[in-house]
């Protein structure tokens, strides 16, 4: 592969780009399911595939079109919070935030907490670091839940919880204002899903529970 010449040279990049994404999804695919047959791992793989390859041949077609692995990139975090601090801050909670008293209504009032005890400047810090490694993440086809997972990330998560714990003990009725805030997320989420019985004040003290103790904020 050294020596292969790319047939269109300025593509060469972006084919780059293409032939990662595809290699690291495939990657992901087998590791997450790692009880699956080959064939059933082949499908799962080209189903990616092809997404992957007609973005890339509509992209090589019209010239001002966005990059492959931006698109993609973009399109598998539809779902994410545009809150990236936020989102690294969560990720140690994701298998948690929707199921039981985490339900996933309670997100946006987790992120917001972030910048409320950290205060503009020290998020603007965080967030500026952030950018800067999902740039190196798109540059490399690395897709965000590849990236939340490396070794930078994790750092940086290790560095948002601790400052967020240093914030609680200078900062007074933290427990009250958080606990006031998931009890309005809940209220709200209660009255659009009227047919899904809960406590609301045994939610509330559950989930700011299970958050605390989850992300280790309890100790």
């Amino acid at each position: 592969m050294t020596d292969y010449k790319p047939l269109f040279h300025k593509e060469s990049i972006r084919t780059q780009q293409y032939r990662r994404v595809i290699i690291r999804k495939t990657l992901q695919i087998i590791r997450n399911n790692p009880g699956l047959k080959e064939e059933d791992i082949i499908a799962l793989a080209e189903q990616e595939a092809v997404k992957i390859c007609d973005l890339c041949v509509e992209s090589s077609m019209e010239e001002g079109s966005r990059e492959l692995v931006d698109q993609y990139f973009l399109l598998e975090t539809e779902a994410q919070r545009k809150d990236h601090v936020g989102r690294l801050f969560l990720h140690p909670l994701d298998g948690e935030l929707r199921k039981g008293h985490l339900k996933e209504c309670l997100i946006p009032v987790f992120c917001e907490s972030v910048l409320n005890l950290l205060g503009q400047e020290t998020y603007d810090q965080f967030s500026t670091r952030i950018q800067q490694m999902i740039k190196i993440a798109k540059k490399h086809g690395i897709i965000y839940g590849d990236m939340l997972e490396s070794p930078p990330a994790k750092a940086l998560i290790r560095e948002i919880i601790l400052a967020y714990k240093n914030a609680i003990t200078e900062t007074g009725g933290f427990e009250s204002q958080l606990k006031n805030q998931i009890d309005t997320a809940l209220v709200t989420y209660q009255i659009e899903h009227p047919n899904e019985e809960f406590n609301i004040e045994k939610s509330i003290d559950g989930a700011y529970q299970d958050f605390t103790r989850l992300m280790g904020l309890d100790n």
